[in-house]
């Protein structure tokens, strides 16, 4: 009983809002180290050059954090959101998934119908089939989840906006089964956690009945990754016993499973054990594996990718409209590791090297804006949130590259859009 007190008040203070930022990056961390501790895996040292990289990394996100202070330029700052505007957003977003589903299943020729690694393969092929208009409002999907995170955060009692902010999270999940994706979902539970932190005092989250119905959720989020990755490895090894092979995954190349595990799971990869033992250990090295891909990055001395590799999307819209011509493929050359995460940090060394610190140092600083910001704006709040996910991810990979890239640019033009004076 001593010891679930002692938890309780541990997390309550590091779920503090005043203490979310360090909190975030210390959760991350601790997420990180536990893996790494509980995983019957042998790994090769990190050299001294990519730990020292990573150390001013993060003192530099800190200092960026700390050192500044927009509170009184931020005073006078609000935001609102009207009832006719969230209605308007959801219909929006509605029209965005629609306009998604369009481009999947018209323009790329996907279907419920084929195999997870079929429909990412046209998916790849096909990218650019869709008419220009059709591509910009599919991206707006991101933002499938802000009518939800909103609700939580005002805590809205109108059932209404309840159901249609569920119905659009059905929606946007339909195609995560069309590619057998699990990070839409972690990623939601993430962000709903941090809210529901956020937006209640930690004393009343943390009861023994809240931690009972989150270790169940947990339970019940793991049977579901189980079984979408059972039938990913299955489709790919055309086993019905695939999942044994996950051990031989990419994440295993620097991340290896001691030898004596690997042989008890191939004794008996049918069990309920085995399976449950196999999916901790290839979820663990998920989590692990981006720091030992970052240390091969910065050990082959590669050349800079100057923003195209985390900010590929934006040179993908450039070569659409015309204005650059950049060969996609030749992106490899500065990555030749694919499927695989190099962390936020490592992210950002692919582009831009040792200069990456200065960009964490002001990305540090402009995090320190949006909190300062979230105690008066609505869209702040859900920004700020948003980057405290960032901040727990960033040992894994980089929640801002990719579709992550539009998810910050629109929610910067949100921000933007909610701006009023008093």
């Amino acid at each position: 009983m001593q010891l679930f007190y002692k938890i309780k008040d541990m997390m309550m203070k590091f779920f503090s809002r005043k203490n979310s930022f360090l909190g975030s990056v210390l959760f991350g961390g601790i997420i990180w180290a536990c893996s790494y501790v509980i995983l019957p895996i042998n790994t090769a040292s990190i050299s001294l050059e990519t730990a020292g990289y990573i150390f001013s990394c993060i003192i530099a996100l800190l200092l960026g954090f700390f050192v500044v202070d927009f509170k009184m330029k931020l005073s006078n700052i609000k935001g609102r959101i009207l009832k006719k505007h969230y209605v308007i957003g959801v219909i929006f977003l509605f029209t965005a998934s629609l306009f998604r589903y369009l481009d999947l299943f018209l323009y790329r020729d996907m279907s419920f119908g084929l195999l997870y690694y079929e429909n990412k393969n046209l998916s790849i092929q096909h990218a650019f089939q869709a008419p220009f208009l059709i591509t910009i409002l599919s991206t707006l999907r991101v933002l499938y989840f802000i009518p939800l995170l909103y609700l939580v955060i005002i805590k809205s009692k109108d059932r209404l906006n309840w159901v249609l902010a569920l119905l659009l999270i059905l929606l946007s999940s339909l195609e995560i089964f069309l590619v057998g994706t699990r990070k839409p979902v972690f990623y939601l539970v993430i962000i709903l956690f941090l809210a529901i932190l956020y937006v209640y005092k930690p004393k009343l989250v943390f009861t023994r009945k809240n931690i009972f119905w989150g270790a169940t959720g947990i339970i019940a989020l793991g049977v579901f990754s189980f079984l979408i990755l059972n039938k990913r490895v299955n489709e790919n090894t055309g086993s019905r016993d695939g999942i044994i092979k996950v051990v031989d995954s990419r994440y295993n190349d620097f991340v290896k499973i001691n030898k004596d595990k690997v042989e008890e799971l191939y004794q008996n990869p049918t069990s309920y054990s085995s399976k449950a033992q196999i999916l901790l250990i290839h979820t663990g090295q998920y989590i692990v594996h981006g720091v030992y891909e970052l240390d091969y990055v910065i050990n082959k001395d590669l050349p800079r990718a100057y923003g195209m590799y985390g900010f590929n999307p934006v040179f993908k819209l450039l070569n659409r409209i015309g204005i650059t011509n950049i060969d996609i493929d030749s992106l490899k050359k500065y990555h030749p590791r694919e499927y695989v995460y190099v962390t936020f940090f490592g992210s950002l060394f692919i582009d831009f090297g040792w200069v990456s610190i200065l960009i964490i140092f002001l990305f540090g600083m402009f995090q320190k804006f949006i909190f300062q910001l979230s105690k008066t704006n609505t869209v702040a709040k859900m920004f700020w949130l948003m980057l405290l996910s960032v901040n727990i991810a960033m040992p894994i990979f980089n929640l801002t590259a990719g579709a992550g890239l539009y998810l910050m640019f629109y929610m910067m033009v949100l921000l933007i859009a909610s701006f009023r004076l008093k």
